[in-house]
């Protein structure tokens, strides 16, 4: 298991770096929304990581931060790692 100072730097070091890798992180999101049937908004509610910053990120416009996609990562249950997984080589 990671410590929250290794994902942390792994999160640093990883830099998303274009509106490609963004979309990506979201759609490993948009998935765990699927596998519970929860809605952004439900989950925007729970964690309060805004709708805005949820939409912004579906959209490439922002990068998520790494202590949001943490709280993200904790209501669902799954490893900060799991929005890094693959994410290299699938916008490649």
């Amino acid at each position: 298991m990671f410590s929250a100072k290794t994902l942390y730097h792994i999160c640093e070091v990883h830099a998303i770096q274009n509106e490609k890798e963004v979309k990506y992180l979201y759609s490993k999101y948009e998935e765990l929304l699927k596998k519970t049937g929860e809605t952004s908004y439900q989950v925007s509610k729970a964690t309060g990581v805004g709708q805005n910053t949820l939409s912004n990120w579906k959209t490439g416009r922002c990068q998520p931060k790494v202590d949001k996609l943490q709280k993200i990562a904790d209501h669902f249950g799954v490893p900060l790692t799991y929005f890094l997984e693959d994410t290299t080589n699938a916008v490649r």
